[in-house]
């Protein structure tokens, strides 16, 4: 068993170190999966080894038609990127528009993070590396980096060429 399944969202304290794809992808998959009300995902590039994968997807449409106040909000910068890579979750969004929102940030940043439930955190300062830290319960700097999304989700933009596509 992976020591990860092991821990519970907003309950474990550990602070891990996440270093590499798998760990990174394997730490992002258990929090969605556990999962029940809230997902930001601020990704330059909405990472498909993260985001892409049907695991990932799946908890996204459960936690997004689960609950009526659901909050799946998705800030990405790379339009050519995501359109060319033919990405599921955008094609989520399109079929779940009222649940979960994706936006185009106006600027590139280079860092990337992930925040479920306001408790749970993938930071990667680095947002082209998949190295950072992880915590399943750190609800301080959740609200910290939930803030920052939420300033950068007002300078953002929806992206009509997304909302377009049939993908």
């Amino acid at each position: 068993m992976d020591p990860i399944d092991s821990l519970s969202l907003c309950e474990s304290d550990q602070l891990l170190s996440v270093a590499g794809r798998e760990d990174c992808s394997r730490v992002t998959h258990a929090m969605s999966q556990q999962a029940s009300h809230s997902l930001y995902i601020f990704d330059d590039d909405l990472e498909p080894a993260l985001y892409d994968r049907p695991d990932f997807v799946a908890s996204a449409r459960r936690i997004a038609t689960g609950d009526a106040n659901a909050t799946i909000r998705i800030l990405f910068y790379s339009p050519d990127k995501l359109l060319h890579r033919c990405h599921h979750l955008p094609e989520l969004t399109r079929h779940l528009s009222s649940r979960i929102e994706i936006r185009q940030l106006s600027r590139a940043y280079h860092h990337a993070f992930f925040v479920a439930d306001g408790c749970g955190v993938v930071d990667r300062r680095v947002a082209g590396r998949f190295e950072g830290i992880a915590s399943f319960n750190d609800p301080g700097r959740a609200a910290e980096l939930i803030a920052f999304f939420n300033t950068c989700w007002e300078m953002s933009s929806r992206n009509m060429e997304l909302q377009a596509l049939q993908i």
